[in-house]
Parts: C-alpha cells; structure tokens; sequence
C-alpha cells in the first residue's frame, strides 16, 4: 500500500484494497463448502434447544468475556490505528521506512494466530478441560501483549521499539485466536453465535475507544508515551478479567 500510495495517490491505494477484498470474496464465494457435521448433529439447527438472550445476559461469564474482550480489542486496535503515526512521529520513520518496518509485526501476529489455536488445542489433548485450555493462552497472550507494549516506550531506537511491538503483536494475537475458541466451548451449543457476538462487542467497543482515546492524549501530551501506557493496561486488564472473571461455562454448555 504504500508502494501505491507514494506512486498513484490514495486513490490507487483505495482501489487496490477494493480489488483486493473483491477477489478474496470471489474465492470464499465458490470455493468454500460446510463441512460435514459431527455425529449426532446432522441436519439443521444441531442439538438441543436455543439458549434465550434473557439467559445468556444474566451470566457472569459472559459479561466477563465482554468485558475482557474491550482490553484485547483496544490493545489491537491501538496498533491498528496508530501504529504507522508512531513509527512516523514517534520513531521519525519516513514514510517508505513505515510501510516496511509496520508490516514486520503484522507477520509475527500472523505467527501468533496460528499459535494460538495450536496452544488451545494442544492443552486440551494434553488433558485440560476445553474452557481451561483455552483461557491459559489467552491470559498470557494478552499479558505478554501488555508487557512487551510497556517495553515499547522502553526501548531506545526504532529497532528496539519495533522488536517490541513485533512480540506484542504475537501475543496479542495468541489471545485473539483463544478469545475465538473460547466462545465455542464456553456457549451452550445453540449459543455460539450469540455468545461470540456479545464477546465481540466487547472488542469493538475497546477497538472505538483505542483510537479516540489515543488522538486526545497524543494532542494533549504531544507524545506517544501515554497512549502507549493505556494500552499496556488495557491489555493488562483484559487478561485480568479473563483469569478472574472466566471460571465455568455459561450455563447449558458441555461441562
């Protein structure tokens, strides 16, 4: 994109990332299939009956997922919005050097997706319960993900500081891909979608508030140093609420 951006405009880099979704939609559209459905849930609807969303909202868990999710979704879409801006104005990278080193921790965060479900999974054939395994890579994702944040404003070259925020990411991202599992092993059967819903607007709440929140302190502050330290916390926070507030499954899901 910024190859694009420094050659054609904006308007070049818009109508690569149009073309872009366009054609990854096309491959989904005519190459995915449902897979086959386990025993004893075939047909539509699967087992047992809808949990109402009466139920579902008098759950702790659920509220603590939410509430969990707002730390992981304000630390990752701190970076998400903010990460070139820092790297510009807080690390004095021109623009081309951006667009190359924002991309590094992107691809450890492709890393630490990948890692996530791995960890989940290999917990759970390891003999924790499915909702232990995975809360432990989730907690620690996101508290890894505070800690290499609060490192970030530690560091004392760009190179350091992107080291940083490249570990941050990884972890982060571990957390994510749990915070996915956790919602099909934490949701009654026929809740899934609710539950993952309600635990996603936890995120997207915390995803609103990271940018908002970050424009004012850099303006007020005219730093990096603050923003950085919030979301530290707030990733800190989430993890926090998960280890606590995350003890069981909401109530009709598999022990």
């Amino acid at each position: 994109m910024t190859l694009l951006l420094l050659r054609y405009g904006w308007r070049g880099a818009f109508w690569a990332t149009s073309l872009a979704g366009l054609a990854m939609a096309a491959i989904w559209w005519f190459d995915y299939r449902d897979p086959p459905a386990p025993a004893g849930q075939e047909g539509p609807g699967g087992v047992g009956r809808p949990t109402p969303w009466r139920i579902l909202l008098r759950q702790p868990t659920l509220w603590a997922m939410a509430l969990g999710n707002f730390g992981s979704g304000y630390l990752t879409w701190f970076y998400a919005a903010w990460l070139p801006s820092y790297l510009e104005g807080g690390r004095h990278l021109t623009v081309l050097q951006t667009g190359w080193t924002a991309g590094v921790p992107y691809l450890f965060g492709a890393v630490g997706s990948l890692g996530g479900g791995w960890a989940c999974d290999a917990l759970q054939r390891r003999g924790l319960a499915p909702l232990a395994s995975r809360k432990a890579p989730l907690v620690a994702g996101l508290a890894g993900g505070a800690a290499f944040t609060g490192l970030a404003v530690l560091a004392p070259s760009a190179p350091l500081a992107v080291a940083a925020i490249a570990a941050a990411l990884l972890c982060a991202n571990v957390a994510t891909a749990s915070i996915w599992a956790l919602a099909v092993v934490a949701a009654p059967p026929r809740a899934v979608g609710s539950v993952g819903a309600i635990q996603n607007l936890g995120g997207f709440v915390g995803g609103a508030v990271a940018p908002i929140a970050t424009g004012m302190l850099v303006q007020a502050t005219g730093g990096y140093t603050a923003p950085l330290v919030l979301a530290a916390v707030a990733g800190a926070a989430g993890a926090l609420v998960y280890l606590v507030g995350v003890r069981r499954p909401i109530a009709g899901a598999a022990p």
